[in-house]
């Protein structure tokens, strides 16, 4: 009697142990803790490996790992990293009907580093931020496809549509903006050596191109009347004067390009902050 006693407590503790459920170290669940500890330990890349594994992995879509993986590609800017959660795990959010604003606003500012305006343009107008609270991203992508376009008139009128204080510096500096134009600075220095620079706001370069150039100018003729036309001074001075006049025409619409591309720059800097900003 005895021995069938032990012999049904075995068995009754084996059947118990048996069917307790075995937690797999590959388990979604385990793939995700994992995940986010490399992540807080600064393994990003390793990171980023793991959290799509977990994606692969999980029947339904994770926005909460989603997020951590833009993040990671947001820190890093892995473009293709960016384009294989728009291929492969987006659809899955429309499918499943979870928004996802998160990641849709960082791969517009995605898009927009890579100075990728018809992407740009195709995901404005296949993105719709599901609450009306999001209505100033969505204004932010808008404008940032205009932006690539340099189309600062249409840039205006969206920015216009929302009074945030987040949009003051970049409504500022398009409102700041006017373009040069590198002919009429090339047509000015025609007339008046260093004008040209003055059109384009540099007034000591263009001050030191008229002082340079009436130098030049005004020895040539004092050879000329000196020695006449035939003398090497009179041909040495009157080759640099002419060599110092081109070089100004040169330096006039080289100028207008650097001013607009300056300018054009810290618009383009002023809205990547917008987009790395908006979680920090």
């Amino acid at each position: 009697m005895k021995h069938i006693f032990l012999l049904f407590l075995f068995i009754s503790l084996s059947s118990f142990a048996f069917s307790q459920p075995i937690s797999s170290p590959w388990s979604p669940e385990n793939t995700k803790a994992f995940a986010d500890d490399l992540c807080i330990n600064g393994f990003l890349e390793e990171a980023a490996g793991e959290y799509r594994r977990y994606l692969f992995q999980t029947e339904k879509t994770d926005p909460e790992a989603v997020n951590a993986l833009t993040d990671i590609y947001r820190s890093r800017s892995d473009d293709r990293g960016f384009d294989w959660i728009k291929k492969t795990v987006i659809p899955r959010f429309e499918k499943e009907k979870v928004s996802a604003d998160y990641f849709n606003f960082f791969y517009a500012g995605n898009l927009f580093i890579r100075r990728d305006s018809l992407l740009l343009k195709e995901h404005a107008a296949s993105t719709v931020f599901k609450k009306d609270t999001e209505n100033l991203k969505m204004i932010i992508v808008n404008a940032s496809y205009y932006i690539l376009e340099k189309d600062f008139e249409q840039t205006k009128k969206i920015l216009s549509s929302n009074a945030s204080p987040v949009l003051g510096n970049l409504k500022k500096n398009i409102n700041s903006y006017s373009e040069k134009s590198p002919v009429i600075a090339l047509s000015l220095s025609a007339v008046i050596p260093g004008s040209g620079k003055w059109y384009g706001g540099s007034f000591w370069s263009g001050f030191s191109s008229l002082l340079s150039f009436s130098s030049l100018a005004a020895g040539t003729y004092w050879c000329y009347d000196q020695y006449g036309y035939d003398n090497w001074r009179t041909w040495v001075l009157g080759a640099l004067t002419l060599t110092d006049y081109i070089t100004d025409l040169y330096g006039s619409y080289q100028n207008a390009l650097r001013v607009n591309e300056a300018a054009y720059r810290l618009i383009c800097s002023e809205t990547e902050t917008l987009y790395s900003q908006w979680y920090e």
